[in-house]
């Protein structure tokens, strides 16, 4: 047997297992935190209906408050204004960094 193959298979086995699930996390906090300054505030019910939830193997952004799809895009008697998509595409970079600092960290720990 090779010297070392029981560490390398270990290993491979850690990185095939790796989980990016606090990679997504942390990206959609970035996006929600954005979102919260840039959601429009009448009432209040939208800016307090956001929220970040875990989706299966990531995590999402989700402003459930019924009129926040019109306020997002608007309607024919409303002009859009956006806080979502905005707060998304203003970071993608630091999204782009988040993430692969966070990748990184777990690849590390899995190969230790």
């Amino acid at each position: 047997m090779l010297l070392g193959y029981d560490k390398l298979q270990k290993q491979l086995n850690n990185l095939a297992n790796l989980d990016t699930r606090l990679a997504s996390i942390k990206m959609a906090q970035k996006v929600y935190d954005e979102s919260q300054v840039l959601v429009p505030v009448d009432k209040g019910d939208l800016k307090e209906s956001g929220k970040v939830v875990e989706a299966g193997e990531g995590a999402t952004v989700v402003y459930d408050s019924d009129h926040s799809t019109h306020v997002e895009f608007g309607t024919v008697k409303m002009k859009a204004q956006p806080y979502l998509r905005p707060a998304y595409e203003n970071n993608i970079s630091k999204l782009t960094h988040i993430g692969a600092e966070e990748i990184q960290r777990e690849i590390k720990e899995a190969i230790r």
